[in-house]
Parts: structure tokens; sequence; C-alpha cells
């Protein structure tokens, strides 16, 4: 489970929040060139990159890796929740997540993008 949490300007959770709807999504993933060996940097065969145009493999390729869904669940005290599940393989998943809210004209007044965060999935193991 990803959860993200939306802080008030005092770095408290903004447990008020339950309108306002997260976007997580997969920037990110990689498996072993070789799974024989161990996942190293130099043993990583790149699967899908948000941001690479050519990407090796493209998004849907990624599915047969984890099972993930890009999603925008709304806020529920200030946290939202999504999920995602390893297929029993080796893989390092980058997520993030961006919090956008418009005014009634429909200008942009808030729009905040979280860190990249890597999780890395071993076997039966998952290292955050």
């Amino acid at each position: 489970m990803l959860t993200t949490e939306i802080y008030d300007n005092d770095d408290e959770i903004a447990f008020f929040d339950n309108n306002s709807y997260i976007e997580h999504e997969l920037i990110r993933l990689e498996i072993p060139d070789d799974s024989e060996v161990e996942f190293t940097q130099s043993n990583t065969r790149l699967i899908y990159d948000r941001d690479e145009k050519n990407s090796p493999e493209d998004y849907e390729n990624a599915q047969r890796y984890i099972s993930f869904n890009s999603s925008a669940p709304r806020a529920f005290r200030g946290k939202a929740n999504t999920y995602f599940y390893g297929r029993g393989q080796d893989t390092n998943a980058y997520f993030s997540s961006t919090l956008t809210i418009d005014d009634a004209q429909g200008n942009r007044i808030v729009d905040l993008q979280s860190d990249t965060l890597r999780v890395e999935v071993r076997g039966d193991r998952m290292l955050i």
C-alpha cells in the first residue's frame, strides 16, 4: 500500500482535508538483467520510465512485473492510499504523488509533487 500524507503549514497532518484528490503514479520500473545474479545497479534492466519517450518497454508491459494502476484517490483525514502488488519477481519500483487544486475559475492554486519513493521488492521481502 502506498500512503500519501498531506501536511499543513505547521507540519501536522491536515486532518481537515477530505476533498483533495492525490494522483499516485509509477515513475520507473527496473528488474534484474540476469535473475540468477544478485540484483545490483550493474545488473539492472529498465522496463518502464515515464520520462523517456522511447522507453525500452511500455507501461502495459510493466504490468507483467507489478500490478499497479495510476490512480487519484480522495484524501480522508489528510491521507490518500493506493495499492500495488508484486508478481513474485525482484523489482525496483519508483512512485510519486501529486496534489493539484484549482479555484472556482479554474486557476491552479496548489501544485505539489512528492519526492520519488523507491520500493525494492526482493522475492518475499519489500524494502522501502
